[in-house]
This record gives structure tokens, sequence and C-alpha cells, in this order.
């Protein structure tokens, strides 16, 4: 029998981080593990680094993993001789749970499923509360209450009066919920507990109130719209700290100011070795994590998730591209994806 983990959370709570937590995890105990990585195209930065610490990856590609079942059922197939497989859903998917999960259990008869874990950054959700973004709630209050566990992540970098705010928020929804952070390793033993069925909790569903009702389809599409999706994919020659200081410095001086970010991924390959790099906010200090040699040569994917202007994001991008142009630089792909929904399957709007 194989185990299935689905792993879901709006943009930027810490699903990739997550997985690739569990993954070394259950690698180190001989396992075999897959994951299913989806978002709007292609190169992923978390399909490269997921296989860069040895998992198998398949991707599901231009459309949310909710609308399009039959890509996960293949995805599947191709993972016959793994024995712990990881779902991470786009960050802006639903109840991916109910939407797929009839169909693949019916379909793969050899499959456990967990506990359906929805990770939701603690720190933002505060100042999402605050600032009142309707459109964000909405989907991360259907997120949540497709959750068999929730867990309240990045609770590290929170001080005691943000924590105290998001407990009482969650403790009033009656939910439960684990306080931690998949960065630092903080409560993901009891999270692993949950998912093995080596704890005691009592699953109580998040609660529905009149800010979490059932998304309308129409409003549903004008919230995906908002949440534009850019994908840069280059070569460059040079320091791979000045390329990254470069690129976040740039687009956090073009976007900041009229921009909502969602994540900003960004990864440099080279022959020797990886540097990762991850920003949930504009003004917080980015996670970047690695193995590399002094090399200059480097493959660099960028994937961002952003509201903004579609001409703001083009003259950042312009401004990028023109910064960098005293480097050699090789652009494979550059595109910026408005994400469109059309009989409930997403579609590219370049």
């Amino acid at each position: 029998m194989r185990n299935l983990y689905i792993i879901g959370g709006f943009l930027g709570s810490g699903k990739t981080t997550m997985i690739s937590k569990f993954t070394q995890r259950l690698l180190k105990r001989g396992k075999r593990v897959g994951v299913i990585v989806n978002d709007f195209s292609t190169p992923l930065v978390d399909e490269r680094y997921l296989t860069q610490i040895g998992a198998q990856i398949e991707q599901v590609s231009g459309e949310c993993v909710c609308h399009t079942t039959a890509a996960v059922n293949e995805a599947l197939d191709k993972m016959k001789d793994k024995d712990e497989i990881f779902l991470e859903p786009i960050g802006t998917h639903l109840d991916v749970a109910s939407a797929i999960l009839p169909e693949i259990i019916l379909h793969t008869a050899d499959l456990i499923v967990k506990p359906v874990v929805i990770l939701v950054d603690g720190k933002k959700l505060n100042e999402i509360l605050k600032k009142e973004r309707w459109y964000i709630l909405e989907f991360i209050f259907q997120q949540l209450q497709s959750a068999d566990i929730i867990f309240v992540n990045k609770t590290d970098i929170m001080n005691k009066d943000e924590i105290e705010e998001i407990t009482k928020f969650f403790e009033e929804k009656k939910a439960q919920f684990i306080l931690g952070s998949a960065f630092n390793d903080m409560n993901t033993d009891e999270l692993v507990e949950l998912l093995e069925g080596r704890s005691n909790w009592s699953e109580k569903k998040f609660e529905k109130d009149d800010q979490a009702l059932f998304i309308h389809y129409e409003t549903y599409v004008k919230m995906q719209e908002r949440m534009k999706w850019v994908n840069l994919y280059f070569t460059i020659s040079a320091d791979h700290t000045l390329i990254t200081d470069k690129i976040v410095r740039i687009l956090k001086g073009s976007l900041k100011d009229n921009s909502y970010l969602g994540h900003l991924k960004m990864m440099l390959i080279s022959k020797e070795g990886y540097v990762k790099f991850n920003l949930t906010r504009w003004d917080e200090e980015p996670q970047i994590i690695g193995v590399y040699f002094d090399k200059r040569e480097w493959k660099v994917i960028v994937n961002m998730r952003i509201e903004a202007d579609g001409d703001l994001i083009e003259k950042a991008l312009e401004a990028l591209f023109y910064n960098l142009s005293s480097y050699k630089v090789n652009i494979i792909n550059k595109e910026v994806i408005i994400p469109l929904l059309k009989w409930g399957k997403f579609v590219r709007q370049n």
C-alpha cells in the first residue's frame, strides 16, 4: 500500500518547505518518495529543488489539480514503486480533497489517503485580517474548511502578541490547530504523529461563518485573475550572491509599493550545486538554502505569484534584464500569465 499526503495552503504558507522536510525524514528511513507539484507553467523551482533532495517529481502544469483528476491519476500511475507520495496543489486551490479524492480512490486501489493538512502563514494571516483583503480571506477560509489538520506555520518569526492574536482567532472558530515552523522543525513531530495515526488528537473542522460561504464561480474567476504568475528562466555568468541580490532588489524596488506578494521563489543551478531562495513578503528576510561552489555559470528559475498591474510587472522585468545586461545573459523563457478559468479549467493568458 502507498500513502498519499495532501499538503495545501495559500501562497507562501510553506507547503514546499514542509514537504521537503518530510521527504528528507522519509528518505533517511529508507522510504521511496514521490511528489506531485502543481502550478501554471514550467520550469518550477519546487520541482528542481525536490529533485535535488532525492524525490521523484511529477508535474501537473497549466491548471489546478482540482480540475484535472486524470492528470493526478496519471502521475500516481508513474509512482507505483513509491511508498510515500505528496500532493502539493497550487496556492490558490479551494477544496482539493473533495474535488479529486473520490475519483483518485476509485482509480488507485492501493492508496491510503492521509488526513488533509492545510498550512497557513500565521504572520501573514494576521496582516490580511487587519487589512481586510477579502479575496485572499475567501481563499484561506475555503482551504481551512477542507482541513483535517491545520498547521499554523512560521510562528518562529512571530512575536508574543501576534501569536496570541492568531491563537484567539482559531480558538474563536473552534478549530484545533498546531502552532509551529516547517523551516525550523518546530512542532512538526506532532504533525507527523497525527499523520501516522499515533496521536489522540480529535478532529474539529474549521467552522463556517458569514465570510466563509461557498465561493461563487465568477467570484473565484475574478480572484484568480488578480494573482498573476510570473515565470523567468535564463542563464547568466555572475556570482550567485550578486545575482540574487540584484534580482530581489530590482523587483522589490519596482513592485513593493504597488503590489501584494504571494511568493517569490528562485533557484540557481550549476553543474556543481544549487542555491534556493524564497520570499513571501517584501519586508522579510529571505530563506536561502543550498549546496554550492564558487562557480559563475548558473541556470536561473524565478517563479513569482503577485497581485499587481500587468504593465507594472512588465516594466519591472524590463528594468531587471536591463540591469543584468552587463553580464552574459541568455533569456530562455519570460512570461507573465494571467490565470483564467474556462468551463472549470485554467487557461493561460500571456
